[in-house]
C-alpha cells in the first residue's frame, strides 16, 4: 500500500484495530482519522508520514496500542491530550521528530506497560514515570530528559527492561536496588 491515509477512515464506526506498518505512506494523518472512535490498536511504524500527531488524538479513549515511530513527522511537541487516554497501555514513539518540554499529562498514564519515546529531543524530568508500576519497558534513551530518577522506578516488579542512556539524569542507580539481578536474569 502506497500514499496517504483516506480521510474516510474515520467513517469506520466498527474499526478496532489499524495496522499500516511499513506501507510507504505519506503525508498526514488527516484529523477525520481521530474520529474512528472504537480503536483500540494503531500502528503506523515505519513509514514517510509527515504533519503532527493533532491532539485530538485524545477523542479516542478506546485506544490501548499507538504506535508511529520511524516517521518524518514535523518536529512538534508530544501532544498533552496524549494523558487524557487513560486506556493507553503500549505508546511507541520512538525516532518521531518529538521536541520540547514533555507533557505533564503522561503521568496519567499509569496502565502503561511499554512506553518508547527514544531517539527524540524531549526534556523535563522523569517524575512522570513513578506511577508506572505496571512496566516492562521503557525506553526514554537519547533525549534530554534530566534530573533523578525516581525511587519508584527501581520498584516496579514487571520490568524487563529500562533504557535512560543519553540523557541530562544525575545520581545513579541506588546502592539499596537488587533488581538488576532480576532484570538481567529474564
Amino acid at each position: 500500500m502506497e500514499g496517504t491515509i483516506p480521510a474516510s477512515i474515520g467513517n469506520a464506526t466498527k474499526l478496532r484495530a489499524i495496522d499500516m506498518q511499513r506501507q510507504k505512506l505519506t503525508g498526514a494523518i488527516p484529523e477525520s482519522f481521530y474520529d474512528a472512535t472504537t480503536l483500540r490498536e494503531i500502528d503506523l511504524d515505519y513509514n514517510k508520514l509527515t504533519g503532527t500527531i493533532s491532539s485530538s488524538i485524545a477523542k479516542l479513549t478506546n485506544l490501548v496500542f499507538f504506535t508511529a515511530s520511524e516517521n518524518n513527522f514535523d518536529e512538534q511537541n508530544l501532544p498533552s491530550a496524549i494523558g487524557e487516554i487513560t486506556s493507553l497501555k503500549y505508546l511507541g514513539l520512538d525516532s518521531a521528530n518529538l521536541v520540547g518540554q514533555r507533557p505533564d499529562s503522561l503521568k496519567d498514564l499509569t496502565r502503561m506497560i511499554l512506553l518508547d519515546l527514544s531517539n527524540n529531543e524531549l526534556t523535563g524530568d522523569l517524575s512522570f514515570v513513578a506511577g508506572y508500576n505496571k512496566i516492562v519497558s521503557l525506553a526514554l534513551d537519547d533525549n534530554g530528559f534530566s534530573g533523578t530518577i525516581p525511587s519508584e522506578l527501581w520498584e516496579f516488579e514487571d520490568a524487563n527492561t529500562i533504557n535512560l542512556e543519553n540523557n541530562k539524569i544525575a545520581g545513579g542507580i541506588p546502592s539499596s536496588f537488587d533488581g538488576l539481578k532480576k532484570l538481567m536474569s529474564k
